[in-house]
C-alpha cells in the first residue's frame, strides 16, 4: 500500500501487524513518483484519491507504469457533479450541491476515469456507475455539510434567505417523516496493462 499520510501508513502498518500479515508492505509516498521499479505490481487499487490530488492523469499515469503486462488497475472515484439532496426549492439544493462540489480539486474524478486510463495506455475492460445514497441525515451532514453550505450561500447572496429557510424546513420535514435523501455517484473503472 502506499499513502502520502504517515498517519493513514501508520494505521495500515498497525492492522497488518495485529492480523499477522508479513507479506504486506505500506510505503509512505507521493501517488506521482511511486518508489517501484517499472512493470514489477499484478494489480493498482486507486480509491478516492484522484478528486484530491493536484494532477489525477499522472498519478494514473504513474499506476500503469508500475503494471505488468496483463495487470489489472481498479479505480473508484466519486463524481461530485451528480451530488443531490432532496429539498424544496429544489434550486437551493442545486445551488448547496454545487457549492459542496466545488470544494473537491478534482470534482469530476469520477467520469474522467476511462479517459485517464486509456490515456495512460491502459485497455479499459469496463465502466461501472453506481449512486450512492444515503438516507441517514446525520451521516449525511457530517459527510457533506448541506445545511453549512446553505447558510454560507445565504450569508454570500447566491442564495435568497426566504428560500432557505423553506428549503431547511423541508429538508426537516423529510427528515421528520422518513423521506429524506442524499447521494453521489461513484464511479469505477477496470483497466489492464497491454
Amino acid at each position: 500500500g502506499v499513502d502520502a499520510s504517515q498517519a493513514m501508513v501508520d494505521a495500515a502498518r498497525a492492522r497488518i501487524s495485529a492480523a499477522a500479515l508479513p507479506h504486506c508492505e505500506v510505503l509512505r509516498a507521493d501517488a506521482q513518483e511511486l518508489p517501484l521499479d517499472d512493470d514489477v505490481a499484478d494489480a493498482v487499487r486507486i480509491e478516492r484519491t484522484l478528486q484530491h490530488v493536484e494532477d489525477p492523469a499522472a498519478v494514473v499515469a504513474e499506476a500503469a507504469r508500475v503494471l505488468r503486462s496483463g495487470g489489472r488497475l481498479v479505480a473508484w472515484e466519486p463524481d461530485w457533479g451528480t451530488l443531490v439532496v432532496a429539498g424544496a426549492p429544489g434550486e437551493v439544493g442545486a445551488t448547496v450541491c454545487a457549492r459542496r462540489a466545488a470544494a473537491f480539486r478534482n470534482r469530476h474524478a469520477g467520469r474522467d476515469l476511462p479517459d485517464l486510463a486509456a490515456r495512460a495506455g491502459l485497455d479499459v475492460l469496463g465502466v461501472d456507475a453506481r449512486v450512492h445514497v444515503s438516507r441517514d441525515p446525520s451521516f449525511a451532514e457530517a459527510q457533506f455539510g448541506f445545511v453549512r453550505e446553505c447558510r454560507a450561500a445565504v450569508d454570500e447572496r447566491a442564495v435568497d434567505a426566504e428560500a432557505a429557510a423553506e428549503w431547511e424546513r423541508d429538508v426537516a420535514r423529510r427528515i421528520e417523516g422518513g423521506g429524506y435523501l442524499a447521494g453521489v455517484t461513484g464511479l469505477s473503472v477496470v483497466a489492464s496493462a497491454p
